[in-house]
């Protein structure tokens, strides 16, 4: 993929019309280069589509492939929590997913869990509620 602009139309493409996201980039990391990774974002969701090493666009095809359940359970996770919902992709292999529960409600602590497939994550997303 050669830019943002390629991986944002894919996702709007991919998603179901009335979707709204925009394409963030701005978090960076560097490990063996600079690597900003790019998150499809709402107001109270965010999933991580990709990330950019020296302008190369990497993309998450595990995250791309299931993109609409995963958008889908995360709006309705955030409206049924009333907190953020996050999915980020952490490596190739086991446990390379990551829901990551709350931030906005100071009262409650994040809650993270890893897995090492969509179908899981998405039962997690659907079925997650805080322990009070």
């Amino acid at each position: 993929m050669n830019d943002l602009q390629e991986l944002e139309t894919l996702c709007t493409d991919i998603l179901t019309t009335g979707s709204f996201f925009q394409l963030d980039d701005g978090e960076q990391s560097f490990i063996t280069a600079p690597t900003n990774h790019v998150y499809l974002i709402n107001d109270f969701y965010s999933i991580n589509v990709g990330h950019v090493v020296y302008g190369n666009v990497m993309v998450y095809e595990e995250i791309l492939d299931d993109l609409p359940s995963i958008y889908d359970c995360c709006k309705a996770a955030s409206e049924e929590l009333s907190d953020y919902v996050s999915v980020v992709y952490i490596r190739e292999g086991q446990e390379q997913l990551r829901a990551v529960m709350g931030g906005l409600n100071d009262d409650r602590d994040q809650v993270m869990k890893d897995f090492d497939n969509v179908p899981d994550l998405l039962h997690f997303l659907k079925t997650f509620e805080f322990s009070e």
